[in-house]
């Protein structure tokens, strides 16, 4: 049997023994803690044709990663990834992932795999040096984004 597809699909990004690189698996992981009902997340994709089968079918794509601008850690951006470009100065189209979120983005657009709607937050990292947990700035706005998309998840069932 099939499984039926969720119309929400949480994307957290990133290295848990890099420090705020990780905050994208944090928040994912606190997502899926709270067990949203409509929601399918997943913690950490091997490469970024991962992420196109995660949000494949789906009404509502959410994706977490760390970003770099030389902003205060904690920033807080949330893009409508349908509607603007990711500025480059923030998602890197270097990245410790071997992959970036622009470029996935690019790639789904390329072959038709975007989903219907698709959200994309990026935290400010402070520390990404070898080591593990956030620094408290970054775990901070975590918690703030974990409410955010909570609200976005929601937002779409009602």
């Amino acid at each position: 049997m099939v499984e039926k597809r969720k119309p929400v699909a949480v994307v957290g990004v990133g290295n848990d023994f890099r420090r705020d690189d990780g905050v994208g698996l944090f928040v994912a992981r606190r997502i899926h803690e709270l067990n949203p009902e409509n929601a399918q997340v997943t913690c950490g994709v091997p490469d970024g044709t991962a992420i196109l089968e995660a949000w494949s079918g789906t009404q509502l794509a959410i994706v977490i990663d760390c970003v770099s601008s030389g902003a205060p850690a904690g920033q807080i951006y949330r893009f409508d990834a349908l509607a603007e470009p990711l500025p480059e100065s923030l998602f890197s189209r270097v990245s410790t992932h071997c992959f970036s979120v622009i470029k996935v983005i690019e790639l789904a657009r390329a072959v038709g795999r975007l989903p219907d709607r698709l959200l994309v937050y990026g935290i400010e990292r402070g520390e990404t040096n070898a080591g593990e947990g956030l620094t408290p700035e970054v775990g901070y706005s975590a918690e703030v984004v974990v409410n955010q998309i909570v609200a976005d998840i929601d937002g779409l069932a009602g």
